[in-house]
């Protein structure tokens, strides 16, 4: 029985010993897991910033993308928006010229004849209007009478050679 006691009781104090060690052990583990759980917290964090690093280069990849059409669409409307300026400039620099002859009383003729034979008619009408407005003295007046070297005569003489001139520039 004795036998039986010491072998009782070295049983349990192997059970005694493997449950210290099982203690410590378990212990050993926990304090490993309170000492590397910000290692397992970074690696979530890792996971996490890989996840946002990700959606952040989607978002860059669409503002691109959207960009690169935006950039299309203004180039386009740019291009339109050039052919007609130049467009817009060639005709006004046609009406500029325009305006610089019209100041000199030159007009641009518009005619509804139907035939040549008509304008050679009018043409003639108006040379032959023309004729009796000058041989008139209507064509070209000076309502002030000047005298040159106290002379009237000469002062109408100068009248009529200044109408010649400006009749003849007109």
């Amino acid at each position: 029985m004795l036998f039986a006691c010491v072998l009782l009781l070295a049983l349990v104090a192997v059970l005694v010993i493997l449950l210290i060690r099982f203690w410590n052990r378990e212990t050993n583990y926990r304090n490993q897991l309170q000492r590397y759980s910000g290692i397992a917290d970074l690696d979530a964090a890792i996971e996490t910033a890989k996840s946002q690093l990700e959606e952040a280069k989607q978002g860059v990849r669409a503002t691109a993308e959207e960009d690169k059409r935006r950039r299309e669409q203004l180039e386009t409307q740019y291009k339109q928006a050039l052919t007609k300026f130049e467009e817009l400039k060639r005709e006004v620099s046609l009406l500029e010229e325009n305006l610089d002859v019209m100041s000199f009383g030159l007009y641009k003729p518009h005619f509804t004849f139907q035939t040549s034979e008509e304008y050679k008619d009018a043409l003639i009408a108006l040379r032959n209007k023309m004729k009796d407005v000058t041989t008139s003295g209507g064509a070209a007046t000076c309502p002030v009478g000047w005298t040159v070297n106290d002379s009237k005569q000469e002062g109408a003489k100068m009248i009529r050679q200044t109408t010649k001139v400006m009749l003849r520039a007109f």
